[in-house]
């Protein structure tokens, strides 16, 4: 909203040399601290773009506070009005919430690896730790805290990044963790390494539980069809703990 109020209101420096001073170069320039804003309608067409640098104060009675620009291709800059932040990441622009699924709730948690055989942690009732339900691989054991973590991996999940499916493919070598929860829900993330980086897919569908009531079913239902609007069609990079937290324990 700052920055479509803003309006020119003091022509500066027009040599190329200055601009570092204002953090206006041109974003190639190695090492560059300005940012370039691009805006788009709801049709995805372009509507405008500018160099946007740092802030400046009102340190005196006539001096004006406001924010240095400078429209790209243009050696012209000014000063702006209004002070105007341009978050250097993607996640500063988003909400960053994906997916919330309480460690209480969580009643069974699949673990489906490409290769390999799969796993299952699960417990009878919410006040239980979470238990191994499968054989383990000979001379593996669960490591400490594991079970634990797992009813936990999918609370309070932020991405650090986010693309299209489209866009972003997810390999082959990738694994997945199903979650089950006592109120009717299945959750499954699909991730995979990209670069050293956890990227991850969700779905989530209504399952029902025998013996609830409609009023939790209605609840559970509409929490999954949340999930599915906020997540379907885009593939998130997850923070490294959530990762972590969601990979094979064993």
């Amino acid at each position: 909203a700052k920055l479509a109020d803003m309006r020119l209101v003091e022509a500066k420096t027009n040599r190329k040399d200055r601009y570092v001073r204002l953090a206006l170069e041109d974003i190639a320039v190695e090492k560059s601290n300005s940012r370039l804003v691009r805006v788009f309608d709801a049709q995805g067409q372009p509507m405008a773009e500018v160099i946007v640098g740092r802030n400046r104060g009102k340190t005196t009675g006539v001096e004006r506070a406001g924010t240095y620009v400078r429209r790209p291709g243009d050696t012209q800059a000014w000063l702006g009005s209004g002070a105007v932040r341009v978050p250097p990441t993607v996640a500063d622009w988003l909400l960053t919430a994906v997916v919330h699924i309480d460690a209480k709730n969580v009643r069974r948690v699949d673990v489906i690896p490409t290769k390999g055989g799969a796993y299952t942690v699960e417990k009878s009732n919410p006040d239980e730790p979470m238990k191994v339900a499968t054989p383990l691989p000979e001379k593996k054991k669960v490591k400490d805290g594991a079970t634990s973590r797992f009813a936990a991996g999918l609370t309070n999940v932020e991405l650090e990044d986010v693309k299209r499916v489209a866009e972003l493919k997810l390999p082959e070598e990738r694994f997945e963790v199903k979650y089950s929860t006592f109120d009717g829900m299945e959750v499954t993330a699909t991730i995979a390494k990209i670069e050293d980086k956890g990227w991850a897919t969700f779905a989530a569908k209504f399952v029902g539980r025998s013996g609830q009531s409609a009023e939790e079913a209605r609840a559970a239902r509409e929490a999954a069809e949340v999930i599915n609007k906020t997540t379907n069609g885009w593939v998130y990079q997850l923070q490294p703990h959530v990762v972590t937290r969601l990979a094979i324990p064993f």
